[in-house]
């Protein structure tokens, strides 16, 4: 009797090939434990550093990432290294070039390990999502809605959730979006009709999704801007970033059905039906989502509110806690005992650690390296001398800087996080050419477009990887005309708040 094949590899979102635990042999297994074990110190030490308030703490954070980064070098791809490459140069320089270096490069290797670990913990959600029963009714049903309808609520959704489960949003709802794909072709759908609800869908989830940064208060990058712009009026942050998030969405609804308005036009011509009746809400399913969702901001909300933490650092906490209870759950669903749930609650918790850690690593290496670069990079500029150069340019003008260096930076795997703590740090040690509010919602916008414009955003690495689709065709294939449209509608909104405040 032959002996079954090992499975084959598996390509992670953007890096090399990882193999799945049973294809690998006994060197590749102990890497793959040295890199889960060093990430996992990083990020349990970044969280303890974050609700102890003991700088010193931060100690074992940064020497942790410092070994990950080192043990994990045979596993970084060509972005990771490159990312790495361009933080070993400008550490240097650094070093050479700035009086009390070492002290900014310690802050900056601070910051690395914290956004490492938000990504690193933030990221399992999608472990608990990937198993719920919950998770494959809603997906069926969401796929039976009428197309415009279809897109609204998907968008709407994902937009909303952002403030519950940050980067989570797309590991939770990934998986809803799939089963009904999957249910769509089982049904027999036509492969133009797949096709197109593959895109809308994934397209609607990531604008949705990305809309959301410019504004809501649970996000890293409000924690960064709020951190780089404290005397931003909180007020016009949020107006105008929802204001914006609106014209966005809405610009994404019509980009959407203009693209498709003949697509039913077609199939009719075809003789083939585009439309089945819609399933019946699955209202216990819909009620087991949002329990999750509802409950992971509540927790969030009730540890910071105890501990004195910020709303995206009770997140960190939560999202692991909140997934370890939802397996749990998912075991008492299917009609096994408490003990035999527990048992793969802690089965799946090592699974947790040992694989989905490792797997998640080039996402929190280029969160890392690009946070520290861009700290480094703004190290090196002297002083005033960017305000400076700010003041002579037109306000309307200088607004569109941030985004659109952000835009262009990400195409090279330089996150917007980069360009958001250079432009902050360089311009706050200045008089600020501008309100404060105003470069809030300039580089947040940036980071939003950022996030569909390529396919080295976070945005896309996560749902890339949740999907198994390209992260090219999520966004160089599907979202650049949106996220031009969307620029405009920046530009004018910007330029129009600037004559308002």
């Amino acid at each position: 009797m032959p002996v079954p094949s090992a499975p084959p590899p598996s390509r992670t979102a953007a890096g090399p090939l990882v193999p799945p635990a049973a294809a690998e042999g006994p060197r590749s297994r102990a890497l793959s434990a040295a890199i889960a074990a060093l990430l996992t110190l990083t990020a349990l030490s970044a969280l303890f550093e974050s609700f102890s308030g003991l700088h010193d703490a931060s100690l074992v954070s940064v020497a942790a990432l410092l070994g990950a980064t080192v043990v994990g070098l045979p596993r970084m791809g060509a972005r990771e290294r490159l990312l790495l490459c361009v933080s070993l140069a400008v550490g240097g320089w650094v070093a050479l070039s700035v009086p009390d270096a070492g002290a900014a490069i310690y802050e900056a290797l601070d910051r690395a390990a914290f956004l490492a670990a938000f990504m690193l913990l933030l990221a399992v959600l999608r472990d608990g999502a990937q198993s719920s029963a919950d998770v494959e009714a809603c997906g069926a049903w969401l796929t039976r809605q009428p197309p415009a309808r279809r897109y609204g609520a998907i968008a709407t959704g994902s937009h909303v959730l952002f403030l519950l489960i940050n980067i989570g949003t797309l590991s939770l709802l990934a998986p809803l979006i799939r089963a009904g794909i999957r249910d769509s072709q089982a049904a027999g759908d036509d492969p133009e009709v797949v096709a197109a609800k593959e895109r809308r869908q994934h397209s609607a989830q990531i604008r949705g999704w990305a809309c959301a940064i410019i504004w809501a208060p649970t996000t890293v990058t409000q924690a960064v801007l709020a951190s780089l712009f404290p005397e931003a009026d909180t007020r016009i942050v949020l107006a105008g970033g929802i204001g914006w998030a609106v014209l966005a969405l809405l610009a994404g609804m019509g980009e959407d059905r203009l693209r498709f308005a003949g697509l039913s036009r077609r199939m009719a011509a075809r003789g083939v039906q585009t439309r089945r009746p819609p399933l019946p809400a699955p209202r216990e399913a819909l009620a087991g989502i949002a329990v999750v969702c509802l409950g992971l901001g509540g927790v969030a909300l009730g540890v910071s509110l105890w501990a004195g933490v910020g709303v995206v650092t009770a997140l960190m906490l939560g999202a692991p806690v909140l997934t370890l209870v939802w397996i749990f759950r998912q075991g008492r669903a299917k009609g096994r005992s408490h003990a035999d749930a527990l048992y793969e609650t802690a089965r799946r918790g090592k699974r947790i650690v040992t694989r989905t850690t490792p797997e998640s690593a080039p996402e929190a290496y280029t969160l890392a390296f690009a946070g520290f670069i861009g700290a480094m990079a703004a190290a090196l500029v002297p002083p005033g001398v960017l305000g400076e150069t700010a003041a002579a340019i037109p306000a309307w003008a200088l607004l569109m800087i941030p985004p659109l260096a952000m835009c262009i930076g990400v195409q090279f795997a330089l996150t917007p996080m980069l360009f958001a703590v250079f432009f902050g740090q360089a311009l706050a040690s200045g008089p600020l050419p501008v309100d404060p509010a105003l470069l809030v919602l300039s580089m947040g916008g940036g980071w939003c477009l950022a996030m569909t414009c390529s396919p080295f955003g976070a945005g896309a690495l996560v749902l890339s990887r949740a999907t198994g689709l390209s992260a090219a065709k999520l966004t160089w294939g599907w979202n650049l005309p949106y996220t031009g449209l969307a620029a405009l509608l920046l530009a004018g909104w910007l330029a129009l708040l600037n004559e308002l405040v």
